[in-house]
């Protein structure tokens, strides 16, 4: 087994054709241009880059791993288990981006991994399935239901002696032994065949001996069967996802799991962060300060600000907004591999918002507003992104750019 790594963004090498992995070459490797860092400008030079974090293989069980842009390879096991619980935690926080017709927009795979998660968060959250059903039915044979069937029953009198017709017999079905092994079945399986990456616990109960793999047809059909004898809303989801594995697992051959859209990701990841360490700004060095023992409980979330009265229902959005005493913040995270020319979005963010007026007081409602790009890198540090020049006004706005480490940033994501 041949591991590769690259990062989303990175360029294609001609030697990663030969290992004929599962790749699209129309959607997961586009041409990119070129651009100038200082001028923004196209160079005229194109070159193919990767466009997606996840995971490929081919048919001789070779990995290639594409980590987000910017993130540091080291142990390449851990960084693989990191990746792939940063896409499954995500999913599980925000299922509607994962489901539905555009889903595919943002994920996709030909191992049914969304499957699994709803199976094995219903695992952890609830355990294993136990809902057994007492059906009570005339002439079924079994043990005779004499409450149901004195209730139920027709009643004749023949000699003085009272028969009942006909009689209600009580049979349980084990519903849940079956459900049961088919959760087994789905966790420890895909456990086992991806145990490079996914670091999961198994149930450690004993493995099924029914061949599900061979029968999946029987397991489905099954499966809506029990389905028609739940009422609960739960056990209907569980038994859904069960039978979502069923229909689209295979047997063999190579594998994908590609997130086209890790930039929601960051987004997500970077609220998250700064809810837990913003600390506040150093204001000589223009920096963003960020402790885990913070002793503030500012939050940071997207709000919006109808700035054009011309036309009221147009806003603007920026991603991590909050505010305090005079102050504001303005913060957009970007996943970027580098900045190129000027953030015009979060220019026209702080020229609108700086003189933001209190409708209570009538005034200017900030005596200090600081903005910042937040953006994914293998290191941390700042760099000032827009500084206005004197003369054309205001030389106090200034755009900064914060590069957090990446790795780290989906480590905390991780941790709580």
């Amino acid at each position: 087994m041949i591991i590769k790594y690259a990062n989303d963004g990175a360029t294609f090498e001609n030697e990663d054709h030969s290992f004929e992995f599962c790749l699209d070459n129309k959607r997961d490797i586009k041409t990119d241009s070129l651009i100038d860092e200082n001028s923004g400008q196209k160079t005229g030079e194109v070159r193919d880059v990767f466009n997606f974090v996840g995971f490929v293989s081919n048919e001789n069980n070779d990995l290639m791993i594409v980590g987000p842009k910017n993130y540091k390879f080291g142990n390449l096991k851990h960084d693989a288990q990191v990746i792939f619980q940063t896409i499954s935690k995500h999913m599980q926080k925000k299922p509607d981006l994962y489901f539905g017709e555009k889903s595919n927009q943002i994920y996709s795979s030909n191992y049914p991994f969304s499957s699994f998660f709803e199976v094995y968060d219903y695992y952890k959250k609830y355990g294993m399935f136990f809902d057994d059903k007492v059906i009570k039915k005339p002439n079924v044979g079994g043990r005779v239901d004499w409450k149901a069937t004195i209730s139920k029953a027709n009643k004749f009198v023949d000699s003085n002696n009272l028969f009942l017709y006909p009689l209600y017999y009580r049979t349980k079905h084990h519903y849940s032994t079956f459900i049961t092994e088919c959760m087994i079945f789905v966790i420890d399986y895909t456990i086992s065949k991806f145990s490079y990456f996914i670091d999961y616990e198994t149930t450690g109960s004993e493995f099924p001996e029914f061949d599900f793999m061979g029968n999946t047809n029987f397991v489905i059909n099954f499966l809506n069967e029990i389905k028609e004898q739940q009422f609960k809303d739960l056990s209907q989801r569980l038994i859904e996802s069960l039978i979502n594995f069923f229909a689209k697992v295979r047997l063999g051959g190579n594998f994908y799991l590609k997130h086209y859209s890790f930039s929601s990701i960051w987004e997500d990841m970077i609220e998250e962060y700064l809810n837990r360490n913003y600390s506040g700004i150093d204001v000589k060095k223009h920096n963003i300060i960020f402790d885990k023992n913070k002793s503030n409980d500012l939050k940071f979330s997207k709000r919006s600000f109808h700035t054009n009265s011309a036309k009221p229902s147009q806003y603007i959005s920026p991603d991590h907004y909050s505010e305090y005493n005079d102050t504001q913040l303005i913060f957009d995270a970007k996943y970027y591999s580098k900045v190129v020319g000027i953030d015009y979005k979060q220019v026209a963010y702080i020229f609108m918002l700086q003189n933001l007026i209190d409708t209570k007081t009538d005034k200017k409602k900030f005596l200090k507003t600081y903005s910042a790009l937040i953006l994914p890198s293998d290191k941390r540090s700042t760099k000032i992104h827009f500084s206005l020049d004197r003369k054309f006004g205001n030389n106090d706005i200034i755009i900064t750019e914060e590069y957090l480490m990446i790795k780290d940033v989906m480590e905390e994501f991780l941790s709580y």
